[in-house]
């Protein structure tokens, strides 16, 4: 087709989503995130989301549309301690994660006195036969999960989520959002390089031809380091993800705004001089119609006409962004950030929201669940799931 049309046929450079990049998308998501979702639940369930796509070689579809029936729930023993695991039981889509839900937080409590038989290493917990069904990751509204066919509810729609997270990723500050491969792709690279045989490998990817996983999944940089090979030095694992993380172009000062002087510029031209003239003679249609079948006519156009105006600000807004350059200020600790929406969480969230607010500090601690720490954080993680976002907020 491109012979006849002519299409690029210039293919994107493959990004991934390395432990930088991830922290940086979820201190964005907890931490400094101007965005309000219809539900508060909705930033727990994303988060727990993007982990799954980090920590297993889940697929998407397979994540949205996972019901408890396909997790296996198990307490076993780690260091003398009761260990909960949860894991699917598909084999495509294996892996050790966090499910909260809105009754988990009774369950928790259970858990933590909970321990294997006597002379056994694990204990299977088995789902209430009413929640089987279940989504464990629902689509959400204003009023909690989506009710679709009593009991369940509706499941969590993967195009959906696509959108979202890359909405995330551009408020985090990268460039060109981010695709949910990329998490894919840095996990089956570490996998790669972490010792397993080719059947492991191949067995936790779910592919059945080694060439997909070469081909579509494993980046062309070497993870050899070559002065190290011919030095005889220890090998190193790191030597590409910095690069891997470049991949994603974050770069804390992006602009949300176009500056006054470039606007004041576009409105020079052409295009959007033609678009303005026509809102100016839509809005006056609208105030001098003589029916309301042609009223409602003109305020379609307006809105129309609206839309594209916002289209031509935002495409103008992207053509900027893509060429700022990162300003590296090696003298500041941190970079100014000085966009109303980058103080939002500090001068508004914090102070509506205390699970937030707490929350801010205590999920970026590495301490075990079973701390006070992170109950507490368990505990708010719960909160926001089960608060009616429109009293509490």
């Amino acid at each position: 087709l491109r012979f006849k049309i002519p299409l690029s046929i210039i293919e994107n450079e493959p990004t991934f989503l390395t432990i930088e990049n991830c922290v940086h998308m979820q201190e964005k998501h907890w931490k400094n995130d101007h965005h309000n979702y219809i539900h508060e639940g909705i930033r727990v369930f994303l988060s727990r989301l993007l982990n799954m796509h980090c920590y297993t070689s889940a697929r998407l579809q397979e994540i949205c549309l996972a019901k408890y029936q396909d997790l296996l729930c198990m307490v076993g023993w780690k260091d003398g301690e009761p260990d909960i695991k949860l894991g699917f039981k598909r084999d495509l889509a294996k892996g050790m994660r966090d499910t909260p839900k809105k009754e988990f937080h009774a369950m928790w409590d259970v858990l933590t006195t909970i321990r294997p038989p006597l002379g056994e290493k694990y204990r299977i917990l088995e789902w209430a036969d009413d929640v089987l069904g279940d989504p464990v990751f629902p689509e959400m509204s204003e009023n909690g999960p989506i009710p679709q066919t009593r009991p369940t509810f509706k499941d969590k729609n993967k195009d959906a989520w696509g959108h979202q997270c890359s909405d995330w990723a551009k408020r985090a500050n990268f460039l060109e959002g981010i695709g949910l491969h990329a998490a894919r792709r840095e996990e089956l690279i570490k996998v790669n390089d972490g010792g397993y045989s080719l059947s492991q490998v191949m067995k936790f990817t779910g592919h059945r031809n080694s060439k997909t996983l070469v081909g579509h999944y494993l980046d062309d940089i070497s993870n050899v380091g070559g002065a190290a090979a011919y030095l005889g030095l220890e090998p190193r694992r790191d030597v590409t993800e910095d690069f891997r993380s470049a991949s994603m172009g974050w770069n804390p000062g992006l602009l949300r705004s176009l500056p006054a002087r470039v606007v004041e510029e576009s409105k020079q031209r052409q295009d959007y001089i033609e678009l303005r003239e026509q809102v100016e003679v839509l809005s006056l249609g609208i105030k001098t119609a003589v029916t309301e079948e042609a009223r409602e006519e003109q305020k379609i156009q307006l809105s129309r006409t609206y839309y594209r105006l916002r289209r031509l600000r935002d495409m103008e807004l992207e053509k900027y962004k893509k060429g700022q350059p990162r300003v590296y200020d090696t003298q500041c600790e941190t970079y100014d950030e000085g966009d109303w929406r980058r103080s939002y969480f500090d001068r508004v969230v914090r102070h509506m929201i205390p699970e937030r607010d707490r929350l801010a500090d205590t999920l970026v601690l590495a301490v075990p669940l079973r701390s006070p720490e992170g109950i507490s954080a368990l505990e708010d993680l719960i909160a926001l799931l089960k608060n009616d976002s429109r009293v509490a907020y």
